[in-house]
């Protein structure tokens, strides 16, 4: 039996979705003071960007990279299997991307005054452009081919790169923010 891919109006119609159901149960900050973040939300945040940006993203280009051998031995059927879970694994990471940023958007005070919130923003950007750059793949064969190759390479394995990078600070933004909850900074992230 062949496998099967989700059409791409059913993933987006999912997207939206998801991020209605989680932008409308959303409770905007209390107006005036510091704002006031339930850790719960901050969980849901981080736990939300680990998966993705630290465990499906990686785990999808080492599976990409398998297919290599694959390749060169003229196993099509595993390489063309290997690409279907990349792409699979890819959009379940980038939809959890969508909706740790929903989570971060309507719980979060977003003054993008801090490393992590500037580069959650560039990251929010950022992941989604291998998606896009995946769409417009040229042929084997096509002189084009390996500077798209080169391009989707650089700009996903650098978001990878950032988005770990990003987990660490998020990690200590929130480690600063359960040890000093009573300082100005550190209001921010509780």
């Amino acid at each position: 039996m062949a496998m099967k891919i989700v059409n791409t109006p059913s993933i987006v119609v999912i997207v939206f979705l998801m991020c209605f159901v989680l932008v409308a149960s959303a409770a905007t900050p209390v107006a005036g003071g510091p704002p006031h973040y339930p850790f719960h939300w901050i969980k849901v945040h981080g736990w939300l960007m680990c998966l993705s940006m630290g465990l499906l993203m990686p785990v999808a280009i080492i599976l990409i990279r398998f297919s290599r051998g694959y390749r060169e031995s003229g196993d099509l059927k595993n390489v063309r299997t290997l690409v279907y879970v990349h792409t699979i694994i890819q959009v379940v990471a980038v939809l959890t991307v969508i909706c740790s940023a929903a989570v971060a958007v309507t719980k979060f005070d977003n003054s993008f005054t801090y490393t992590h919130e500037r580069l959650g923003l560039a990251l929010w950007i950022l992941v989604w452009l291998p998606p896009l750059v995946g769409l417009i793949r040229p042929n084997h064969g096509v002189t084009t081919r390996p500077i798209w190759y080169a391009l989707h390479w650089l700009v996903g394995t650098g978001a990878v790169i950032l988005g770990w990078y990003n987990i660490y600070t998020g990690l200590h933004a929130y480690e600063v923010g359960r040890v000093c909850e009573h300082s100005r900074f550190c209001s921010r992230f509780n």
